[in-house]
């Protein structure tokens, strides 16, 4: 494909021009690329070729840089297609709808380790084709961070819903974070299965998740008639998407986005290191229900375990090596810094090091007494925000 001769993708999730490139600023978002219709149809009819249904054949790709794919009597490094594709996605409004929304799902997984976490890769699985619902999982294991890998077992006796819980488990006891309840919903939940496991089998509705900025102004405009809601706001609600969404308000006034099943008898409840907000149901005796996660407006910079981000400070997501990593810039100074300011200095026997290792983040947390590495900060640790006189109750989550 000349496109992908032409561009460059490189791991902190960047793109420009090919060192050797005849066509400079191809990768542009607002450059024109002279296609015409015939060429976006045969570049139709190649994304929707059944290669790129299986869920094994991104871990045969991936695993070697030296694919050669044939399609009758035409080749093509994969190397260069991967690129395409990929720097093609970013080109909003240059592809027509129907490539821009094949190419979502496809580049999801195009990314690969270590510009796609284990999460990214899931979600990517759930639009493809396998033989068994246990490969959403196995089809990637070679993908994975080996320390998760270490902790499965390739089963097939297993039910669907245990093999799921084996890769959430695993999730927390590597990462010591819970971020894979982000994709459990009370919908879909697989048969037998408790409510924090999600079901990796089902799919995702439609190409693209994310909902357009005009979709998203009509829903809360509907919701509230009377406000002006300008483009600030709704692209707050830019990133939240929620299978058949809907809105929500909450006793202290908060606004906020949730799947269906929504009812009364819930709590809105803040789970340490998971990066969404969940809805629980109360079952009696401290136990609860997943019902999904949540979008609020207003408590979504860690407001419910710290002070709210006050002005000039606004959040800023980077990406750096391929982790979309939060910043914080000061609109007056244009300081930027990697350290939220809410919370002060870290702890004189902590420090932040660059991490050597692909499948951790670029910056994580080490104890210069006993050389512990933490991807989380210690500031945020369950001790310091009990600390800040803040109540925390561990639920068990049935």
């Amino acid at each position: 494909m000349y496109f992908g001769e032409q561009v460059e993708y490189i791991i902190s999730h960047r793109w420009g021009d090919a060192p050797e490139a005849q066509e400079r600023d191809w990768w542009r978002d607002g450059h024109t690329i002279p296609y015409e219709e015939k060429t976006w149809k045969l570049i139709h009819s190649l994304l929707h070729r059944s290669w790129f249904e299986p869920v094994w054949v991104l871990q045969e790709t991936l695993s070697c840089n030296r694919v050669l794919l044939r399609c009758g009597r035409d080749s093509i490094p994969w190397v260069n297609l991967r690129e395409a594709l990929l720097v093609l996605r970013q080109k909003t409004g240059v592809p027509p709808p129907d490539i821009s929304g094949r190419l979502f799902g496809i580049c999801a997984g195009l990314m690969g380790p270590p510009l796609a976490s284990s999460e990214h890769l899931l979600l990517w699985t759930r639009n493809q084709k396998c033989t068994e619902p246990q490969d959403r999982i196995y089809g990637i294991l070679g993908l994975l961070d080996p320390r998760i890998v270490d902790e499965l077992e390739v089963d097939y006796s297993f039910p669907v819903w245990k093999t799921y819980s084996r890769l959430v488990l695993a999730e927390k006891e590597v990462y010591q974070k819970s971020n894979l309840l982000n994709h459990c919903n009370v919908m879909t939940r697989c048969e037998d299965s408790p409510s924090w496991v999600p079901n990796w089998d089902q799919t995702i509705e439609g190409d693209n998740p994310c909902p357009s900025i005009r979709r998203l102004s009509e829903l809360l405009s509907q919701a509230i008639a009377s406000a002006e809601l300008g483009d600030e706001v709704t692209r707050e609600f830019k990133d939240c998407h929620f299978m058949n969404e809907r809105l929500f308000t909450t006793r202290e006034g908060y606004l906020g986005v949730s799947a269906q099943g929504l009812r009364e008898d819930v709590e809105i409840s803040v789970i340490h290191r998971c990066d969404l907000p969940m809805i629980l149901r109360p079952r009696g005796s401290n136990r609860y229900e997943v019902v999904g996660p949540y979008f609020v407006h207003g408590l979504m910079l860690g407001e419910a375990l710290e002070p709210p981000l006050e002005p000039p400070w606004k959040d800023v997501v980077p990406v750096v090596r391929g982790w979309a990593l939060s910043y914080f810039s000061n609109a007056q100074t244009s300081e930027l810094l990697k350290s939220d300011p809410r919370l002060g200095l870290l702890p004189t026997h902590w420090e932040e090091v660059t991490a050597l290792d692909s499948f951790l983040p670029p910056f994580v947390f080490k104890n210069r007494e006993n050389g512990h590495i933490s991807l989380n900060d210690p500031r945020m640790s369950a001790e310091a925000i009990k600390q800040r006189g803040i109540m925390l109750k561990p639920p068990k989550l049935i």
